[in-house]
């Protein structure tokens, strides 16, 4: 079985269609599955899903669900925070829980409580999938995936733009994986005609910097900040 897991906006969907080039893996009926760790059950071996963080209750819940489930190995996508932060004020302005401040800080950091906790308790079965090395060495990081999940490289993989589930998606990556969606952070100011800076009610500078522990967290480096300043 293998879990795509993380906070929305960290590249859970992309992974997921990566995976889903696979001849081996079988994808759930729920793509994007918010029941997973509530069902009572054992998943097939081949079983592919993902879930966001942000349907997992507490630890608990997701610490029984490895263990009833011990053939499941989760990916756990990684993005800087900051450009994760970016994302999801923009994509979500105005209708999205998590598309202000308050709801993006909780979101950030109740995933990377259960990150930190997870690679304690299951260190051999999770791996941190960063999204800027799928996006800058495709080839090279899917083939470290799936030497994680002990599967064969296929080429369908290299192509999960071709089976986007949603609108957005498809058009987003419509001619492939954007090397342009690494570190857009460094524009913040001005990316989107300004966004950040004329459309929103709040300091961006505010949610960079309460989210800034998580760039050490998910291991970016401390001399990044200097890019928003």
């Amino acid at each position: 079985m293998v879990l795509v897991f993380s906070c929305g906006r960290t590249g859970t969907n992309l992974v997921l269609e990566i995976l889903t080039g696979s001849s081996v893996l079988s994808p759930s009926p729920y793509p994007e599955d918010k029941q997973v760790f509530k069902r009572d059950i054992v998943y097939p071996y081949n079983y592919l899903t993902k879930s966001d963080s942000i349907y997992c209750s507490d630890f608990g819940e997701l610490s029984n669900f490895m263990k009833k489930n011990f053939h499941c190995k989760i990916l756990w996508t990684v993005r800087h925070p900051y450009d994760v932060a970016m994302s999801k004020i923009y994509r979500g302005w105005g209708h999205a829980d998590d598309a202000n401040l308050k709801g993006c800080v909780k979101d950030m950091f109740w995933a990377a409580y259960l990150y930190r906790e997870i690679i304690c308790c299951f260190p051999d079965r999770v791996r941190a999938t960063k999204m800027e090395n799928i996006i800058q060495n495709t080839k090279n990081e899917i083939g470290s995936i799936c030497s994680f999940l002990n599967i064969k490289f296929e080429d369908a993989m290299m192509y999960p733009h071709l089976r986007m589930r949603h609108e957005l998606y498809k058009n987003q990556y419509s001619k492939g994986i954007h090397k342009s969606e690494v570190d857009k952070y460094k524009e913040w100011k001005t990316i989107y005609d300004g966004f950040f800076v004329n459309k929103i009610d709040f300091d961006m500078t505010e949610l960079f910097e309460k989210v800034k522990p998580l760039v050490k967290t998910y291991e970016y480096g401390d001399d990044v900040y200097g890019g928003i300043s």
